[in-house]
């Protein structure tokens, strides 16, 4: 066993400790898409230190989204 890891029941498909992410059992039955997603959020909270549930996250994530939808469409914003 890992000595990092917390002694928590994990309830998501991933989490971080230090600079691993983890998946979880529960990550893995629930699909790639699902899998996937989680993962790029823990990344962006690793990366970019967003707090889980806040506007600032949010916010981070409609850039990104509004960004890729201008470049997909050559489109300026």
């Amino acid at each position: 066993m890992n000595d990092k890891l917390p002694n928590v029941e994990v309830i998501g498909t991933c989490f971080v400790v230090e600079d691993t992410i983890y998946l979880t059992a529960n990550g893995l039955r629930r699909g790639v898409g699902d899998l996937a997603s989680t993962m790029l959020e823990e990344y962006h909270h690793y990366k970019y230190k967003y707090p889980d549930f806040t506007r600032e996250y949010q916010d981070f994530l409609l850039r990104l989204i509004v960004n890729l939808y201008a470049e997909q469409t050559n489109t300026i914003i």
